[in-house]
């Protein structure tokens, strides 16, 4: 009987054991994520790529707005923004860099490159920022200089840094909201998969070798 039990056990042991690695060696040879799994919840709510998409197509417009801008703020500044311009354009490229890899696998947001993405979005919403305040300080000057025309330009440089500003934002909020829904249904599937395995626990407690008494 004693015999009998252990065997009982091990078999349920590998059969857990089994169905983990075949799950995992299942995800690895596809490129599906845990939202996959056989047993996980059928409620959670990842983040599409649709939507991911969506997001993508945004900030790639932005993106480029931010690319003309650094041009424009090169151009009426001059010698006084070179550090910002050339930030600002490591900033774009590091953006478009995310952005190109996403559009190749957008699944690719539900997991540390979807933060990576709304990190190089703030970096860019600062980068604008930095923009029109220079432009709206630059302006000033002139305009207490009684050179009008120049603090017009400058004016209309900071008004289109603060526009941009805007937009990228919300695509930052936008994306925020993405990648918390992806968080919580990382919880959730962690939840799930600590409940999956008490579970276990408690068959195997069923299953316990009771101690005989020795003769």
């Amino acid at each position: 009987m004693p015999r009998l039990k252990f065997a009982c056990i091990l078999a349920i042991l590998v059969v857990c054991f089994s169905a983990a690695h075949a799950q995992t060696a299942t995800n690895a040879q596809t490129g599906t994520n845990a939202q996959t799994a056989a047993n996980a919840p059928t409620d959670l709510n990842w983040p599409t790529d649709e939507e991911i998409n969506l997001t993508l197509n945004q900030a790639d417009r932005a993106v480029q707005r931010l690319k003309l801008m650094l041009d424009d703020q090169e151009m009426q500044i001059g010698k006084g923004a070179e550090d910002q311009v050339a930030e600002g354009r490591r900033v774009a490229s590091e953006l478009e860099s995310v952005e190109k890899t996403l559009k190749l696998k957008p699944q690719g947001f539900n997991g540390p490159m979807g933060f990576r993405f709304f990190e190089s979005l703030g970096a860019a919403y600062r980068s604008v920022l930095q923009c029109g305040v220079a432009a709206s300080s630059q302006s000033l000057g002139y305009v207490t200089a009684a050179k009008p025309d120049k603090a017009d330009v400058l004016f209309r440089l900071s008004q289109n840094c603060m526009d941009l500003s805007a937009l990228i934002f919300t695509i930052s909020e936008e994306v925020g909201a993405l990648y918390k829904r992806y968080i919580q249904a990382i919880n959730q599937l962690a939840g799930h998969s600590s409940q999956e395995a008490r579970q276990c626990q408690d068959t195997l407690e069923k299953f316990k070798v009771k101690k005989f008494p020795s003769y």
